[in-house]
């Protein structure tokens, strides 16, 4: 004991004294400590460095005051005589410690501690460092090693004798994954500790074991009875616990040792020198291509197919016999039977183990992919996995029919015989490969999505005889097929179309195999209301005016923005401003190549005129130019464009040009593709893809988003007319918008819609005279409102009519309705063109409701019906100029009524909303 240095006479404490009664000894040994302790005011111990502070010892002994003398009336009499006797220098002898730590612990359901008191573990641990100036002993409760402290208090739930053995066998577990050779982080053999730790209490409370005769024999003993223990592991931690104690019976162990080069290079090479080579190559690549954050989570990705052969035990031996003779490509071997079984472990692993087989799976990919130069698609390794190539794109995509594979097997060989054939033929029967991939999925779901009309013979029936099945017992499951197909096409539960293509798939696969067929239960052609219904709203499901606003401000946005700087995203955005201009389809735009641009020589102007030859025939044709003439004949058949829309998408399309020169895809069939782009594989290898109709969508959707546009980029909502008129417009307003710096769409569209008000005033200037070429007579500027109608006007359904029967304007509506009034044989004596009134100098309107109903009547159902009907969308033609200028005429005239009359405004909204249209606009014949 150290010589103290009492820098000032401590007060007498009275807790010690308190101990008395149990042992005078702990009493003793408690007030030299008090007298050694410190706090702020008193540092009297300033070289005892096993000395704790005064509040610490004051709640370490009051926890233990409670809790000391009602744990040595349990614990055996020699334990209790030694500590009565020699107080806390008993406890250097280890089992005496561990014994009144666990008594006092299970002692704690019986008293209710104050809230400063210390654990009571950590209390006896506090005063017995103390005492024995000894900071690096550890209490029974804590497991350790040199780096390591675990505490393990919650084992006090167990029995005595339990948590003994327990301990002991954890301690050995504990020193064995420390082992410098297993390389294990601390915070992994803790969390290893802890669990394993959870499992054993488990275990041991569980029912089934704690009633039985093992629950009293030694644990080490029991462990050993693997049809006992099995079914009582509560979590995967337990396992290799077990392994560790009994590999004779739950098998060895597997230390992930791989963490050095050395280590990956010398495992690699056991199983062959060349796969040691090709495992040293691959992880050098891999590195050298990670960023430095990034390096050892690369490192353990590329090396968990390596870390599975080591730890996977019989399971990997097929994969180490073939990789010891002919390294990673004797995975490919026998139909890439090894990467086919791989998958398989992918797809049966649960949940929680589906991303590590998957990882796997991936590196084993990667790695035959760099050494090999082969790439190999997830999807082409499933047994149901049909693949089609296209040749345009240089891609390859995969259909997967599953459910045909698992329940009619046979049928699923009849489609893989019929998609084999289709693929390589090349005669006259030949059949696109998009086409021929529709051909097969109607094939599959006419089948799938009719099986609740076969019986279960019927099925086993198909699933042994594939579609020679169909043709059997008088053609039975094909007329109960074709039935359900038509039912369902009756009760609009399937579409038409779809439903003729289910059946003329079945011919199809019929004829293949020169099976006969029936017309029995055909699918009616007519087209019943219903489906016109479905077909004018899919005809009405376009762009609004607005998206298409949107998308083209969002479009200029990207491509003047830093932020997307990828060729791809560059390209992307072009082809998509393409498109919204000219409504061209996905695909021939996609697939234009730069020979597919030129220029005409025309006699009628000085300068050539831009052209584009947009729709490709099949195969393998090209156009030979030296032999190509230029006339109207071939121009059509060689799909070349030559109008305005051609010339406003021509300096996009040379943009896209200059953006994509350098990058040349390795097909020789897209080396003159226009949209490609370059990309880093994960392995470091630089290659050109082209921007499939896939790849286009996934990333200007993408694009879009990240800009904060909500409006999805989808051709088929493009009018086939395109709309350029739009773009045009917003492209001009953009210019501008860039040079105010304003920051918001919601800002673009307030000054282009202002803009947009302008363009329609600054028309309105002009309309007297549009109106009168379209009305074929004079016009005027003025429309005169009047409180009362006039004594000599004739109603008509917008207001009255001062004169209907003045000689110009009933000539004027004689020329105009010349073939109608011949066919009536009618001698029309007064104007009845009801449409250019609003224009007519004899019109006069009335404020008053009844009239404004009237005008609303005409703008929101006689103009708007002229105007659904309007012939296009691609930009303000003729009529719908003319259609916004009755609009904003009516609305001008309205205007003025509410200068007059506001209330017969408001009343005259109330009857619109209430009676409709008006009657006077009913009788008119113009809806």
């Amino acid at each position: 004991m150290p010589e103290l240095k009492l820098d000032k006479k401590r007060r007498s404490n009275r807790i010690p004294a308190r101990f008395v009664p149990y042992s005078s000894t702990i009493a003793k040994q408690l007030d030299v400590l008090f007298n050694r302790a410190y706090d702020k005011e008193n540092n009297i111990s300033k070289d005892d460095h096993a000395a704790i502070s005064m509040s610490r010892l004051r709640n370490s002994c009051i926890t233990l005051l409670h809790l000391l003398p009602l744990a040595l009336e349990r614990v055996n009499t020699n334990t209790a005589s030694a500590i009565t006797s020699e107080g806390f220098d008993a406890l250097l002898d280890f089992e005496i410690w561990q014994e009144i730590e666990y008594f006092c612990v299970n002692e704690l359901i019986n008293v209710k501690l104050p809230a400063y008191a210390t654990r009571v573990e950590e209390a006896l641990e506090n005063i017995v460092k103390f005492h024995l100036n000894n900071n690096k002993i550890s209490a029974p409760f804590r497991l350790t090693n040199e780096s390591i402290s675990i505490d393990l208090v919650k084992l006090h739930k167990l029995e005595f004798h339990q948590l003994k053995e327990i301990r002991v066998l954890l301690q050995r577990y504990l020193d064995h994954l420390s082992l410098l050779e297993a390389s294990i982080k601390n915070l992994s053999i803790r969390d290893n500790i802890l669990r394993t730790s959870s499992a054993i209490i488990g275990l041991c409370q569980h029912d089934s074991f704690s009633k039985t005769k093992q629950a009293k024999q030694p644990l080490l003993t029991t462990l050993r009875d693997k049809a006992f223990i099995s079914p009582l592991i509560s979590n995967n931690h337990l396992g290799p616990f077990l392994k560790y104690l009994h590999p004779d019976v739950w098998g060895a162990a597997k230390i992930n040792y791989l963490k050095t080069e050395a280590e990956i290079s010398s495992y690699a090479r056991s199983i062959s020198p060349i796969f040691g080579e090709e495992i040293d190559a691959f992880l050098k690549n891999q590195l050298a291509n990670a960023p430095t954050p990034k390096k050892a989570q690369v490192k353990s990705t590329s090396l968990s197919f390596l870390k599975w052969l080591h730890n996977g035990g019989d399971i990997t031996r097929p994969t180490v016999v073939l990789l010891s003779k002919y390294g990673i490509s004797g995975l490919a071997a026998n139909d890439k039977k090894i990467f086919k079984f791989l998958y398989k472990l992918y797809q049966d692993a649960s949940i929680k183990h589906k991303y590590q087989y998957l990882m796997i799976l991936n590196a084993a990919l990667s790695l035959y992919h760099f050494i090999t130069g082969k790439k190999i698609i997830l999807y082409s390794l499933l047994p149901y996995s049909l693949a089609y190539y296209l040749k345009e794109s240089d891609t390859t995509q995969y259909q997967r029919l599953e459910w045909i594979y698992n329940n009619t097997n046979k049928y699923y060989q009849n489609l893989a015989e019929y998609h084999d054939v289709f693929t390589k033929r090349i005669d006259g029967e030949s059949i696109g490969i998009i086409t021929l991939k529709g051909y097969i999925l109607d094939m599959a779901n006419a089948l799938k999505n009719n099986v609740s009309s076969l019986t279960g013979k019927q099925m086993e029936l198909i699933a042994q005889n594939g579609v020679h099945a169909f043709v059997e017992n008088n053609f039975e499951i094909l007329k109960a097929i074709r039935e359900a197909i038509q039912l369902k096409s009756k009760r609009n539960d399937l579409s038409i179309v779809t439903a003729k293509q289910y059946q003329s798939a079945i011919d199809k696969l019929l004829t293949f195999y020169g099976l006969d067929t029936i017309i029995s239960f055909p699918v009616s052609t007519e087209l019943r209301e219903q489906h016109q219904a479905q077909l004018s709203q899919n005809q009405n499901r376009l762009y609004s005016y607005q998206d298409v606003v949107k998308l083209a401000y969002f479009i200029e946005i990207g491509l003047s923005s830093e932020k997307f700087l990828t060729v791809k995203e560059k390209i992307a955005l072009y082809a998509a401003k393409v498109m919204l201009k000219t409504g061209w389809n996905l695909t021939p735009t996609l697939e234009l190549n730069t020979t597919d641009l030129l220029f005409l020589n025309t006699p009628l102007h000085s300068n050539k005129t831009p052209a584009i030859r947009l729709f490709k025939r099949r195969a393998d044709y090209q156009t030979q130019w030296h032999k190509f003439e230029v006339n109207a004949e071939n121009i059509e058949k060689e799909g070349i464009l030559a109008d305005e829309i051609v010339a406003s998408v021509f300096f996009d399309i040379k943009s896209a040009i200059e953006l994509t020169a350098s990058y040349q895809p390795s097909a020789s069939n897209l080396s003159k593709r226009i949209f490609v782009y370059p990309q880093t594989d994960n392995l470091g290898n630089k290659e050109v893809l082209v921007l499939s109709a896939g790849r286009f969508k996934q990333t200007i959707n993408k694009i879009l988003a990240d800009l904060g546009c909500e409006v999805m980029f989808s051709v088929n909502k493009i009018r086939k007319t395109g709309l350029n008129y739009i773009y045009r417009k917003v492209a001009k307003e953009f210019k501008w918008y860039q040079k105010a710096s304003q920051h918001s769409y919601a800002t673009f569209l307030r000054h282009y819609l202002m803009q947009d008000d302008k363009d329609v005033a600054k028309t309105i200037n002009r309309a007297t005279k549009t109106m009168a070429d379209y009305f074929v007579r004079d016009v005027t500027d003025n429309v005169i409102i009047l409180m009362t109608p006039p004594d000599n006007g004739k109603k008509v359904p917008n207001g009255v009519c001062t004169d209907s029967k003045e000689k110009s304007v009933v000539r004027a509506f004689e020329s105009k309705n010349r073939k109608l009034l011949s066919q009536r044989d009618a001698n029309e004596q007064a104007c009845a063109d009801f449409n250019a009134c609003l224009w007519c100098a004899f019109y006069r309107c009335i404020a008053d409701k009844e009239h404004v109903w009237k005008l609303l009547s005409y703008r929101d159902f006689v103009v708007a019906d002229m105007e659904s009907s309007a012939a296009t969308f691609d930009g303000v033609t003729e009529q719908l100029e003319n259609i916004k200028q009755l609009k904003h005429r009516i609305n001008s005239i309205l205007d003025d009524i509410a200068k007059l009359d506001f209330q017969a405004v408001i009343d005259g909204k109330e009857l619109l909303k209430a009676e409709g249209i008006h009657p006077h606009w009913k009788d008119t014949g113009l809806l």
